[in-house]
């Protein structure tokens, strides 16, 4: 497009006439405006460390940084520098974004196996059977297996089961 065919789209002295390929100073000078007036709109400058911290927490919790991007609607990139600690300083408005962010566990994250051992033997101490919680937790067996060790990890879904089971069980104490 030429730009006597931009200036038919976009008149002289807009920032539209300018991206259309104008570059005459009418058009160059409301680019500048435009610059100058959103600088001064701008949401100012707050120290990085404390959202520093918070991505990183994130990112230990299993946020990702393309997800917390997408969570805060802000760049990638930003989130990045952010977390590298190569800027010192963020907008308040981006700060705010991403401080906003909690963390949310998919139901089919593992996490630690811990908190159902402790429930499951407070349901199997009241005299419950293995083979009546199995089922009504959805299992197809009579049994229930899981692993002990130090490490053994089941779904959230399993957790958000098994404490619904417990607080139907026992009562409100194992909610």
């Amino acid at each position: 497009m030429t730009v006597p065919d931009a200036l038919a789209v976009a008149p002289h002295g807009t920032r539209a006439g300018y991206r259309r390929g104008c570059r005459c100073l009418v058009c160059r000078a409301a680019v500048a405006r435009a610059i100058a007036q959103h600088r001064r709109h701008a949401s100012p400058l707050v120290p990085a460390g404390e959202i520093r911290a918070h991505v990183a927490a994130l990112i230990a919790r299993g946020v990702g940084v393309h997800q917390q991007a997408l969570l805060a609607r802000v760049s990638p990139q930003t989130v990045v520098h952010v977390w590298r600690g190569s800027r010192d300083q963020i907008r308040a408005a981006t700060a705010e974004k991403l401080i906003a962010i909690r963390p949310v566990l998919a139901p089919g994250q593992r996490v630690s196996a811990c908190e159902c051992w402790g429930i499951m033997d407070a349901i199997l101490d009241e005299g419950y059977h293995q083979a009546d919680i199995a089922r009504c937790l959805g299992s197809q067996t009579a049994r229930i297996y899981w692993d002990r060790g130090v490490a053994a990890r089941v779904r959230v879904s399993t957790v958000l089961k098994v404490r619904a089971l417990a607080r139907r069980l026992m009562g409100e104490e194992h909610g």
